[in-house]
């Protein structure tokens, strides 16, 4: 069984644009999932601030829980 893929959208895009990079994983038999960002959950980055800031990184923790 493959191990599953994460997928953490890039800057300023939100988890829309790769769902159907998602949803192709899983029907060549990867299981996937794509983190629920939008595209304002990047702006703390833009200030400097990283990507385990305590204003995201509790919104991925409890979605991947």
């Amino acid at each position: 069984m493959p191990l599953p893929t994460v997928i953490l959208p890039g800057y300023l895009e939100s988890a829309i644009a790769y769902r159907q990079l998602e949803q192709s994983l899983q029907e060549l038999g990867f299981p996937a999932i794509t983190v629920p960002l939008r595209k304002r959950d990047c702006f703390p980055t833009l200030a400097g601030r990283p990507v385990t800031s305590p204003e995201i990184l509790p919104n991925w923790i409890q979605y991947l829980a």
